[in-house]
């Protein structure tokens, strides 16, 4: 008996590659490592980001003794929760790519409030001094919430999970909005 391979049946037509894709939903469920489709960063990024906010600042407020400490206060605040809050990027984040957004739910009109947009928005100041505080819940687990976005299914820490915040990758080529 042959098979003959001329035959494909019919499931409907093919949509353009440039079709526009339906809204994502808040009950849409992604492959690990993505928000939404948006790639995240993974730990390797989220480590080398933390590397150039904090070493260079170590070594010097290390140098430097008690002076040093108000430093390193002034500068993280300006840094990552300043900075980040204003423009979704520290400038560890802003030199590997990566964009800290917060994620913001809207309910369409007519529309069950399981059926919402989800946009990532830029964190603001208060969002990320909340969560510069909230790492310390990361750093008091043993550092088991630094450790967590190798396992986490959205690539999250405790603090990102307090805050609603996702750090996408470089390659997501994302533009945080606003406010929707």
């Amino acid at each position: 008996m042959s098979q003959d391979h001329a035959y494909q049946p019919s499931y409907g037509a093919v949509p353009p590659m440039d079709a526009a894709l339906p809204p994502q939903t808040s009950n849409s469920y992604d492959a690990p490592g993505f928000y939404r489709g948006t790639p995240l960063a993974n730990w390797a990024y989220r480590v080398g980001a933390n590397l150039i906010d904090y070493l260079p600042l170590g070594i010097v407020v290390n140098s430097l003794g008690g002076v040093g400490l108000w430093l390193w206060v002034l500068v993280t605040i300006a840094n990552c929760v300043v900075m980040q809050g204003l423009t979704g990027q520290s400038l560890g984040k802003r030199v590997l790519g990566l964009k800290l957004g917060r994620e913001v739910l809207v309910a369409r009109p007519g529309m069950p409030n399981s059926e919402r947009d989800a946009y990532l928005v830029y964190p603001g100041i208060a969002v990320c001094a909340l969560r510069q505080f909230a790492h310390v819940i990361d750093f008091f687990t043993f550092c088991v919430g630094y450790l967590r976005p190798l396992w986490h299914q959205e690539r999250q820490t405790f603090a990102d999970s307090i805050c609603h915040t996702y750090v996408t990758a470089p390659s997501a080529n994302i533009d945080l909005v606003t406010q929707p």
